[in-house]
């Protein structure tokens, strides 16, 4: 099994993070993906408060594209949360 993950954007202190699995044949010498996973985490510092993390450095046209969608996710992620503490 192997994992492969890329920073796809970040915020103030919390970052999505995309996560590939690859499953490896070692006799034939390929892999085949079998997931994605998107995961959301949130830098801490020693007191174990969010804290900001350095701001990603953005070259290509495809990073570019995937850290706006990456912000569209996170930004629906939050408004999902507070919609739910409403209902509660």
């Amino acid at each position: 099994m192997i994992l492969n993950a890329r920073l796809n954007a970040i915020r103030k202190s919390s970052m999505e993070i995309e996560v590939k699995v690859e499953a490896e044949d070692l006799i034939a010498g390929t892999r085949t993906l079998t997931g994605t996973a998107l995961v959301t985490s949130v830098a801490l510092d020693e007191d174990g408060r969010p804290t900001p993390v350095p701001k990603l450095v953005l070259k290509t046209k495809e990073e570019k594209q995937r850290f706006a969608q990456g912000i569209k996710r996170m930004n629906q992620r939050i408004k999902e949360k507070k919609r739910n503490k409403v209902r509660k």
